[in-house]
């Protein structure tokens, strides 16, 4: 899956004069979703699908256009605040996304402070509403924002039709790589607005919106509800592109009243993938030949651990053995032990003694 990129990643993003085209599914040579975001310039028009032009190597592509409703829509809102100012805004801004509730529009409030859920998927505007009310401030400096986005990805419904993570936060925490392969398996969107007073956007959660089809923002406090409000326009004017593709990229034109907007996709470029937990946050993603190497490195160690598991194991017989002999030979060579002699008197006769004379009764007459 890939979006287009420019030299500047935030400032392609920022940009409201070309199209976001981002690969759903499919790659070179099959059929292939695209996920095309028209600039807030273009709000409220009705594009039909006569507008969009999808060209590889310069020729046009049959494609199937739907513009996606709201239908269906889950919004996980991360609210993350260190001060006071960031957050009364975040609160204040984040009642926007309110209008999107009615119909099959749901909403879940996380609060990042912690992580915890305060409300889950609802298209109850009341609950949405006292759950903003209820975010605290950190109480820590340790980055939030991956926990609470990963916390976010649970909340969402299997009938979901499209996911969106809006993450607003003054965190300045590094994220890692994994969180964008986390975003691209759930199939959310990342729109990452960086709630600060003159604080630049995390590049990790810039990388991780990009890659997962999202945007991300800068947001002024004294303006924030214009940044959401830019946000919105993005939900509100997506579109579903469909084709069959014959190469390994392609670009979009959609012609609007003020002229003819493009994007590019690369439909070879791998997907984001989920590495292991242990790697560092904010760190670049492994190349091939690293992943090469540490296979290789992996392969080596474990026939090496192999080996001296097997020496260790031949020792501990050997000395098994020695030991067994030993106390075979401290057996022969012991004297026997000393056994009780028992006497069996049934049978022996008694000792030789002098005859008892028989002692004649005197009878009642017999004197003294």
């Amino acid at each position: 899956m890939a979006v287009a990129q420019g030299p500047s990643p935030l400032a392609a993003q920022q940009g409201d004069g070309e199209v976001r085209v981002f690969r759903q599914k499919g790659g070179p040579g099959g059929e292939v979703t695209l996920v095309v975001t028209t600039p807030p310039a273009v709000i409220g028009a009705a594009l039909p699908d006569s507008a969009f032009t999808v060209l590889q190597g310069g020729t046009p592509r049959p494609a199937e256009v739907v513009p996606y409703s709201s239908g269906g829509l889950e919004i996980a809102l991360v609210l993350g605040a260190r001060s006071s100012a960031s957050l009364n805004a975040e609160q204040e801004s984040g009642a926007e996304f309110l209008r999107f509730l009615g119909g099959d529009s749901r909403i879940a409030v996380v609060d990042a402070s912690e992580p915890r859920t305060l409300v889950e998927m609802t298209d109850d505007g009341d609950r949405v509403g006292q759950a903003l009310l209820e975010v605290e401030n950190a109480s820590s400096s340790e980055p939030t924002s991956e926990a609470a986005v990963e916390a976010a990805l649970d909340e969402f419904s299997d009938d979901a039709r499209r996911k969106a993570v809006v993450l607003m936060t003054d965190d300045d925490g590094a994220v890692s790589p994994g969180l964008a392969g986390r975003l691209v398996e759930a199939g959310a969107q990342l729109l990452y607005i960086q709630a600060a007073v003159d604080a630049e956007p995390v590049p990790s959660l810039v990388d991780a919106a990009t890659a997962s089809g999202g945007r991300a923002q800068k947001g002024d406090l004294r303006s924030l509800i214009r940044t959401v409000d830019q946000v919105r326009a993005d939900l509100d004017n997506q579109y579903r592109v469909r084709f069959e593709s014959v190469a390994p990229d392609a670009e979009v034109r959609v012609t609007t009243a003020g002229g003819v907007l493009t994007g590019t996709v690369d439909l070879a470029a791998p997907a984001p993938t989920v590495p292991a937990r242990d790697e560092d946050a904010g760190a670049p993603p492994v190349t091939e030949a690293e992943q090469r190497a540490a296979a290789d490195e992996d392969d080596g160690g474990g026939g090496s651990g192999a080996a001296i598991a097997v020496v260790a194991l031949l020792v501990l017989l050997a000395g098994a053995g020695v030991a067994a002999l030993l106390l075979v030979r401290r057996r022969r060579s012991a004297p026997p032990p000393a056994r009780p002699v028992v006497l069996d008197l049934r049978e022996t006769p008694a000792p030789a003694t002098s005859e008892a004379r028989a002692v004649p009764d005197p009878g009642p007459d017999a004197g003294p």
